[in-house]
């Protein structure tokens, strides 16, 4: 899975007030897949958690660093599911991968 991010900007001033992590799958033969193909299956085979773990995680790792060099980036905007949020561990999960990149918790924002 690839993490791409697209820029929030405000229509009434042009800038930059957030960036949204977006999952990518690259198969190996099939080129690039597209979510609205794989995740509904990965919901259905109860892999979604995993998924968003992987997602996340890449996508905090990645916004931290370009916290650390001073870039603004407003908030970081990730896709979570509701299989995710039922996970047990999940705030633990959450809390523990920011804490260990490095990026202040307000620089998060879920989408759900």
């Amino acid at each position: 899975f690839q993490v791409y991010f697209q820029p929030q900007v405000s229509l009434s001033n042009g800038t930059i007030g957030g960036i949204e992590a977006l999952v990518r799958w690259k198969h190996a033969e099939r080129g690039m897949i597209a979510p609205g193909e794989f995740i509904p299956v990965a919901e259905k085979c109860g892999l979604m958690p995993a998924v968003g773990r992987i997602v996340i995680a890449k996508a905090i790792s990645e916004a931290a660093e370009w916290d650390r060099a001073g870039v603004a980036f407003g908030r970081l905007a990730v896709n979570v599911s509701g299989s995710e949020l039922r996970e047990p561990d999940f705030d633990a999960f959450l809390f523990d991968t920011l804490e260990k990149a490095g990026l202040p918790p307000q620089k998060l924002s879920l989408e759900i």
